[in-house]
């Protein structure tokens, strides 16, 4: 399946923003980001004190639970209001499958200026593995193989379908 563009794959009219406990919040042990500026940390943690949270955390409910909800995007915000000791936090929750939330962490991973190499590397391979039903080495012969292709050194060894799916990722 092609990557779309968010909006074409979650209508708003699917969504609802609300209020819940932080604590029924669980974050993603598998997170692409590992890194998160402690200093940014502390700054937004005292401005959610001082005015509240803004920007809702993106979530979508737990499977097999009532009341809690799986973090899509917005770990840098439920860090801060960890530290900000806020009880409640605003949240949009989204009613979506496995691959599509899937591809929102990692689509809201890419689109911060301050990922790594390691994390954007690691973002773009989970999606290429996911799009391409395909492992981690077989996903990395296929990158060789269409860097040989380019350079002239083979010729036709990507299949089409495969390309696309590449090409929609980057």
């Amino acid at each position: 399946r092609a990557i779309a563009p968010l909006a074409s794959i979650v209508p708003q009219s699917q969504t609802e923003v609300l209020w819940v406990p932080r604590l029924k919040i669980h974050r993603d042990l598998d997170q692409d980001r590992r890194y998160f500026d402690e200093t940014e940390l502390d700054n937004m943690a005292a401005s959610m004190r001082s005015v509240g949270m803004i920007d809702p955390l993106s979530v979508r409910r737990r499977a097999g639970t009532e009341n809690e909800y799986d973090l899509l995007a917005g770990e840098k915000r439920h860090r801060a209001a960890e530290r900000a000791e806020l009880d409640l936090v605003l949240v949009r929750i989204f009613e979506i499958d496995d691959q599509t939330a899937d591809d929102i962490k990692s689509i809201s991973n890419l689109q911060r200026s301050d990922l790594n190499a390691w994390e954007e590397t690691a973002a773009i391979m989970k999606m290429l593995m996911r799009h391409l039903g395909r492992s981690q080495a077989e996903v990395i012969s296929l990158l060789n193989q269409a860097a040989n292709q380019k350079r002239g050194l083979t010729s036709n060894v990507v299949r089409k379908e495969d390309w696309t799916i590449i090409e929609d990722v980057f």
